[in-house]
This record gives structure tokens, sequence and C-alpha cells, in this order.
């Protein structure tokens, strides 16, 4: 990827789907701006699922800090800036958790399962 191209384009995402993934990003959106965009993008392209896998705790609780990465509990920014219609629906930890002294074989990245509420389901069909 160039430099100068950012990991989550302006243009409004131009399809939906039952379930959007992303693997391996949230963590590095190190940019406010970059980080709540991406989030706002994941959210508007799922009707029903969110999966990431990335770090979900804040920098203040990961001992190393990167110039590539920000560790922030993006769970909670999902449900503050997406009108809290996305909840945590399931946790799934890494087989091979986080420890500092052996990073070369261990990750701290975890599976998180974000679920649209039903009510904004039920609002969105009474839309239609």
């Amino acid at each position: 990827m160039p430099a100068n191209a950012s990991p989550c384009p302006r243009r409004k995402p131009p399809k939906t789907a039952d379930l959007i993934l992303s693997l391996d990003v949230i963590c590095h959106l190190v940019k406010n701006d970059v980080f709540n965009r991406c989030l706002r993008n994941l959210c508007n392209s799922a009707t029903r699922f969110v999966i990431g896998y990335s770090s979900n705790r804040n920098k203040a609780e990961t001992p190393v800090a990167s110039a590539h990465a920000r560790h922030r509990k993006f769970t909670n920014s999902t449900a503050n800036h997406q009108d809290n219609h996305w909840q945590l629906a399931q946790h799934i930890p890494n087989r091979f958790p986080d420890v500092p002294k052996r990073s070369h074989d261990t990750r701290f990245a975890d599976f998180h399962i974000l679920e649209r509420s039903a009510s904004h389901e039920t609002s969105q069909t009474a839309a239609i």
C-alpha cells in the first residue's frame, strides 16, 4: 500500500453485507480521524455483524508502545459512535495470548463479534 493511501477511504462504502470482517487493521489505525472513519465505515457497511480481530484494550493497559500500532477499546467506540446500535456479542480469546517476553510467537489480538441490536433492525425494517 502506498504511504499516502488510507486503509479506510473517505468515500461512502458502496455496498452492505450481513457480515463485515476487519482482520488485523483496527489496532494499526493510529490517527483518531482515520480510526473513527474506519469504524463508521465498518458499522455502516454491516447489516448484522462486524467481526474485528484486534486488541481491545486502552493504550495505558499496553506495556509496549509502537509508532505503527495504537491499542484502544474499539468495542466501546463502536457502541458510542454508532448510536448504540452495536453490542459485543462474543469475545473469542486468542489461542496464543500475548506474552511480552515471547512476542515472536504470541499475539495481542482476539476476535470480537459485534452484533447490531434487534431494536435497530426492527426500526430499519419499519422504515422500508
